[in-house]
């Protein structure tokens, strides 16, 4: 059984979750009203309404609809998270992953989980401890702090990345690009026409880039080595460092590895399978989550089975201890057997994950009456 709440909101709608304890699904859809949708045998919901804002907390999974206007909020909430077409999502001390697909402006601060943000026009992430994956943001970035790999596809606009530990790969980006103080490789690829792109890593950096870029490289490797198999005009080599143009050099594209190697080369097919190969792995992580969710939900209902099982036999117990002190021991009878075997089928099917606790609960209650 689920329970269906309509709140109207104003002209600047602002949505907060706090303090939430399970999973939040957030779509924005058209119209000035949100509306809440949660399983009323286990959630308690706590609502609060101002002219413009909702406070909401949580104990249990929620489902929400709101304006596409809404500003959503997400503060010291634990459970994933995934949120879709509003103007603005903020979320900070959030224990668990999350998913923001066209949403206007991200800001995220304090995370423990995977991100994945996509179709968004401006991007900011501070302090996060886990993945980043980012796609098509047209718009300015900024991203510090991250303990995991990070990944950015066909982004445009002025972006910098600092303090990462991990990995970082950037394919087609457009603008403005500063990468610095990483521990981990870096690889960037794409087709480099104009811009500026700077990367300054304590780890590998591979640039790769198509024929028809038209970049100026300056490269340093103070304490590894350079290799390029791209033809360069006006080449100069040193023994840790490499300059040159590709086409007119309207791209500038600095690199430094600070204890590493650089490997520069042409765009092959087989980067495709990359990609591919990427988005395969990428797919087969989200199913194994979504089964370790599902077995620990079915881990759950399994001890509220037990628990219910439990308490039956409990109170069978006391009842006949209280039959016990009557002046003549009534002898049970075929009914109280009947009834006896139709109570544990009840919890076998629970168990089973045939019925769920509150059918459980109310076909209980019918028994005993």
């Amino acid at each position: 059984m689920s329970e269906r709440q309509v709140y109207d909101l104003g002209d600047q709608p602002r949505v907060v979750f706090r303090a939430c304890t399970g999973d939040l699904r957030i779509q924005g859809t058209e119209g000035p009203q949100a509306e809440l949708l949660a399983q009323t045998d286990r959630d308690g919901i706590e609502v609060q309404q101002t002219e413009s804002e909702l406070q909401v907390s949580s104990t249990g999974s929620l489902t929400v609809r709101v304006p596409e206007s809404a500003i959503v909020a997400v503060e010291a909430c634990s459970g994933d998270v995934r949120v879709t077409q509003v103007q603005g999502l903020r979320a900070a001390r959030l224990n668990g992953d999350l998913v923001a697909t066209q949403v206007g402006s991200v800001e995220l601060e304090a995370l423990n989980g995977d991100v994945q943000v996509g179709g968004s026009r401006l991007l900011s992430v501070t302090s996060l401890n886990g993945d980043l994956r980012v796609s098509a943001v047209q718009g300015q970035m900024t991203i510090n702090g991250i303990r995991g790999d990070v990944r950015l596809r066909a982004i445009s606009g002025p972006t910098e990345l600092h303090g990462i530990t991990g990995d970082v790969s950037i394919r087609n980006p457009e603008g403005q690009i500063d990468v610095h103080d990483v521990n981990g490789d870096v690889d960037l690829s794409g087709n480099l026409t104009s811009g500026e792109y700077s990367v300054d890593s304590n780890g590998d950096v591979r640039l790769q880039l198509d024929h028809s870029s038209d970049a100026t490289l300056e490269l340093l490797a103070p304490l590894g080595s350079i290799s390029c198999s791209i033809k360069l005009a006006d080449a100069q080599e040193s023994p840790h460092g490499l300059t040159g143009i590709l086409g007119q050099g309207s791209a500038k594209v600095r690199i430094v590895a600070a204890s590493g190697d650089i490997k520069v080369r042409a765009t092959r097919s087989t980067d495709v399978e990359d990609v591919l190969q990427d988005e395969m792995a990428r797919v087969e992580e989200c199913a194994r989550r979504a089964a370790e969710r599902a077995e620990r939900m079915a881990d759950k209902m399994r001890r509220r089975g037990e628990r219910l099982e439990q308490r039956a036999q409990r109170r069978a117990e006391q009842m006949s201890r209280l039959h016990g002190f009557g002046a003549r021991a009534r002898r049970p009878s075929a009914s109280d057997g009947n009834v006896q075997e139709e109570r544990l089928a009840v919890l076998r099917m629970l168990a089973e994950g045939k019925i769920n606790a509150a059918q459980a609960e109310a076909l209980l209650a019918a028994l005993e009456s």
